[in-house]
């Protein structure tokens, strides 16, 4: 049977190694991209478990202030009996076992772990915001793929224009039909489409390394990337609106609120330690020794009263009360900075909206005149026909890079709104 268990184990294992390291499909998918956002693997996740299983030990040790304390005591010793005591041995084994509890100290405890408690949900809760984050970074970087191999399509059909043109500025140059300016300026051309060329290439393969290392397959370059299309026909609420709800449900928020109340409590619990405190103890003691006034057990309560306050509590105190400003100053700062975002993000949504109507109706311009220069093209009738489908592959560069700058804003504003984005992905193409 344990056999059959390590196989099994075993079988699992490898079907797990195979999957990490199964290629990247071909084409790439946006969908796909996104589902490596809570790869366990990659550095943010691990750093945010961290920030967790750290919040978690807080807890475990705000409990441990009330939990029941036992310790058994064993020891051994030699002596010289009085004369006076009914067993004269000289040696002695002796055990006692105590156990103690903290049954009331009047806050200190109870603040502590509010503390604790209040600092681990909020992490947990902060788990989402943490996720969005990665799939914002992971869109970004795919589409920013998309306008890469976008550009190159306009940079290489400019730079092809170019040469065509510097070609024909040489046969001209060469029955001198045209001066050594206009020659050296035709070259000049071809060779600034043909820097502009090398770099739209060189950002092809860039943007696919940052793409594989947010998706945690480092080294690992897609090729051919599905352009997906969006659902971007929303309305676009009130700036006010819009701060109401990232005040009241922002999860970067909601943590450090809760960061500033568990440092509060902190505070209170530093604050609380000049009061009393209630303990439970019950000792139960054996000896070899025959004593007729030792106890075989005893239970008692004490009241414990501070008579005045410690330097080590008032430094504590102020440790504290200082980390509790600090908390609210970042809170303050943070809660400022949403604002000023939000209200970036809805200006820039309009912009956007606008560009893309001016866009569409530069696209429509454009197939219109390149389907005008491809019939004179046809008719052997003198045409812009390359100049025609270099403006074409610029507007639809520009066009998609106005739709995917719309589709990030979107997606940051439900962000910082913890709004779920109605930016849906609806098909590739």
């Amino acid at each position: 049977m344990m056999r059959l268990l390590v196989s099994v184990l075993m079988l699992l294992h490898c079907v797990i190694v195979q999957a990490d390291d199964a290629p990247l499909p071909d084409p790439l998918t946006l969908e796909f991209a996104l589902a490596q956002a809570s790869a366990q693997t990659h550095h943010q996740i691990i750093e945010a478990d961290a920030s967790l299983e750290r919040a978690q030990s807080q807890v475990y040790l705000g409990r441990a202030a009330n939990e029941w304390q036992a310790k058994l005591q064993l020891q051994a010793s030699v002596f010289e009996p009085s004369p006076l005591a009914v067993d004269q041995s000289t040696d002695e084994f002796s055990t006692r076992l105590h156990i103690e509890k903290i049954l009331y100290d009047f806050g200190r405890s109870e603040n502590l772990q509010q503390s604790a408690d209040l600092q681990h949900a909020s992490v947990k809760a902060y788990m989402p915001y943490v996720l969005g984050q990665r799939r914002l970074e992971i869109t970004r970087l795919y589409l920013a793929v998309l306008l890469a191999d976008l550009r190159y399509t306009y940079d290489n059909e400019a730079m092809a224009v170019a040469y065509v043109q510097f070609d024909n500025s040489q046969e001209r140059f060469a029955l001198r039909q045209l001066s050594d300016v206009d020659m050296l300026a035709a070259e000049t051309q071809y060779q600034n489409a043909l820097y502009q060329r090398m770099q739209s290439e060189s950002m092809q393969r860039s943007t696919r390394a940052l793409l594989a290392e947010v998706i945690n397959r480092p080294g690992e370059l897609a090729s051919n990337l599905l352009r997906p299309t969006f659902s971007l026909q929303r309305e676009l609420p009130e700036q006010k609106v819009l701060i109401e709800q990232a005040l009241a449900n922002n999860l970067r928020l909601q943590l450090m609120q809760a960061s500033v109340d568990a440092a509060q409590a902190r505070m209170l619990s530093a604050q609380y330690q000049t009061r009393p405190s209630l303990n439970a103890a019950v000792d139960v003691m054996s000896s070899s020794v025959d004593r007729s006034s030792q106890d075989d057990w005893r239970a008692s309560l004490t009241l414990s009263i501070p008579l005045f306050e410690q330097q080590s509590v008032k430094s504590q105190v102020s440790s504290e009360r200082s980390q509790w400003q600090l908390s609210r100053a970042m809170l303050l700062q943070e809660q400022a900075h949403v604002r000023q975002r939000i209200l970036l993000l809805w200006q820039q949504i309009q912009i956007l909206n606008s560009r893309m109507q001016q866009m569409q109706t530069k696209a429509d311009f454009n197939e219109l005149y390149l389907d005008r220069s491809r019939a004179l093209y046809d008719l052997e009738v003198k045409t812009d026909l390359g100049d025609a489908m270099v403006a074409m592959s610029e507007t639809r560069f520009q066009q998609a890079q106005v739709e995917f700058d719309l589709v990030l804003a979107w997606m940051e504003l439900d962000l910082i709104t913890n709004a779920s984005s109605d930016a849906a992905i609806e098909k590739g193409k």
